[in-house]
């Protein structure tokens, strides 16, 4: 958390120990969050360092009026704040009673999304639709990084990963017909990952995360843009919430209905149809930076399309 964080009296030397407890990522949110309480703060001449359950409760309404943020996200503000008050005040205002009961009444009013969800759909009606349509080339901008982020999706990137790759660093190998990206965080300074070549499509083909990627760098070598996906408009990297609504576009163009499906289940979509094809498990967990301990694949994404029911069985007009 850095000295910014350290309550009157300790020593730097504590402070800088104590500041490991939390990834440089936790530290970065709890800056954040700290930000938008402080100004909220001053605007009521209050001091944020001495703020009591009430002034949070206050805060957390004033949010929920003002933004359509989910429940989700007002809980990590929660959890930020009373995180770093934990720090100063020796005491955690998030977990107060009053501080909580406000928690569930967002959460009946904002429900999030699920992250994971029911059911599955075949990636093949993706990537049916990408084929029918106008050259790489021929793509605007926002429908290249839609159909970018989808297939990179499908074969396990994330998009916070897709946020952080340089253009500079990836490496193309145009013999293979595949990409390497490497994305790069404060966590992790250089973390490569593989776009394997489709087989059987054509070099130019919208299938094809190689020449996908290759289309976008030239595009952003262009632009002089340091990452792959860039807002012209900003001279930064875009949002990942921008991301998804370009690969929500593509995918609403195929016929997944967004609405039930959201776009991080192309992970799931993409895991379940690779091991359904005989794709070895320790493959797939690599693919998609999966430990080999992890049990997020076995619990969330490998999925089998869902079959026929007895009743649908017995009842339909054909042979069992």
């Amino acid at each position: 958390m850095g000295v910014a964080f350290a309550p009157a009296g300790i020593s730097d030397a504590a402070n800088a120990l104590l500041s490991h407890a939390w990834a440089p990522s936790t530290a970065r949110q709890i800056a954040a969050a700290w930000r938008r309480f402080a100004a909220y703060c001053a605007a009521q001449h209050r001091e944020p360092d001495r703020a009591d359950d009430v002034l949070v409760v206050n805060w957390l309404t004033a949010e929920f009026h003002l933004h359509p943020f989910r429940w989700t996200w007002f809980s990590h503000m929660r959890s930020a704040v009373s995180t770093k008050l934990a720090w100063l005040l020796g005491r955690r205002l998030g977990d107060s009673p009053m501080v909580t009961t406000l928690i569930k009444a967002i959460q009946k009013f904002r429900p999030s999304q699920p992250h994971y969800v029911e059911g599955f759909y075949d990636p093949a009606v993706i990537a049916t639709c990408l084929r029918n349509g106008p050259a790489v080339q021929a793509l605007d901008d926002r429908d290249l990084v839609g159909h970018v982020v989808v297939l990179l999706y499908l074969t396990g990137l994330r998009i916070a990963d897709m946020n952080r790759t340089a253009v500079a660093r990836c490496v193309f190998d145009d013999t293979a017909h595949r990409v390497t990206l490497v994305t790069h965080t404060k966590e992790q300074p250089a973390a490569p990952w593989v776009a394997q070549r489709v087989e059987g499509v054509p070099e130019e083909s919208r299938v094809c995360p190689h020449c996908l990627c290759r289309e976008l760098a030239r595009r952003r070598a262009v632009a002089h843009a340091e990452t792959f996906f860039w807002n012209q408009r900003t001279a930064g990297r875009v949002s990942n919430d921008w991301l998804r609504s370009c690969a929500k576009r593509i995918m609403a163009a195929a016929g997944i209905d967004t609405a039930n499906f959201p776009v991080h289940s192309l992970r799931g979509a993409g895991a379940s149809k690779a091991l359904e094809q005989g794709v070895p498990e320790h493959t797939v967990r690599q693919a998609f930076r999966w430990a080999p301990t992890s049990k997020t694949l076995d619990k969330y994404y490998n999925r089998a399309r869902p079959r026929d029911s007895l009743a649908a069985v017995v009842l339909a007009d054909r042979d069992l």
